[in-house]
């Protein structure tokens, strides 16, 4: 492999890494610093950048960005506030959410299952892999004991394993990452999910964020 080839392959990795953080920043419970940057249209930049860097179509990157400037100088307590109700309708709901946020569970749903919490085949399928690489969530320190096959949470995995690929970070000395990882996820757990939300969003809720994001995850996943 040239030199050339190395480093193109390193900013690819790098550019995947940069998009899925941006992704589980949206899917995770939403925080005040994200209302901020939307507000600042930091967030819209950033994902208008990484999208072209990744070849995404300049109207798909068009439609995202332009859902995303809605939030453009909003008021950061009240766009927080908007950004939680518009999370909780989606993601949690009053019985059931609009769309599940577990990826197990989706696909559980795929198959006339009802699925369980921590129990699907998917969920422990993807623990397993999450453990081998030396991935997991540390309570004692204050993380979510939500499962690992949370969107959100899987977002953050694929940059880690984006990141390794690239050489921008070095795994614990325990952890066993093959170079086939992150396709197995993708191909296998992310790319039905995100093309269902996506293909879903619009009829689920009317909030310009989450429709913009369920477009960006396809896009990304696709890139």
């Amino acid at each position: 492999m040239t030199e050339i080839t190395k480093a193109s392959s390193a900013e690819i990795w790098h550019n995947r890494a940069v998009a899925y953080e941006l992704c589980a920043h949206g899917f995770l419970l939403p925080t005040r610093l994200l209302a901020e940057v939307l507000s600042s249209g930091e967030y819209q930049i950033s994902c208008e950048e990484v999208l072209g860097q990744l070849g995404t179509s300049k109207q798909t990157v068009h439609v995202i960005t332009d859902l995303m400037k809605a939030y453009q100088d909003r008021n950061v307590d009240e766009l927080f506030h908007e950004l939680r109700q518009a999370y909780t309708m989606l993601f949690v709901g009053e019985k059931l959410p609009a769309f599940t946020p577990f990826v197990g569970i989706f696909s559980a749903q795929q198959r006339g299952e009802d699925g369980v919490l921590f129990l699907t085949k998917e969920s422990l399928d993807i623990e397993r892999i999450m453990k081998r690489c030396a991935v997991g969530k540390n309570v004692e320190e204050g993380q979510s004991n939500d499962p690992l096959d949370h969107i959100g949470s899987m977002c953050e995995f694929l940059e880690f394993l984006c990141l390794t690929y690239a050489q921008a970070i070095t795994p614990p000395d325990h952890a066993h990452i093959n170079k086939d990882d992150y396709e197995t996820i993708v191909d296998t757990y992310i790319s039905p999910y995100a093309h269902a939300l996506a293909t879903q969003i619009n009829d689920l809720t009317k909030a310009p964020f989450y429709q913009a994001l369920a477009f960006m995850l396809e896009a990304v996943v696709q890139s």
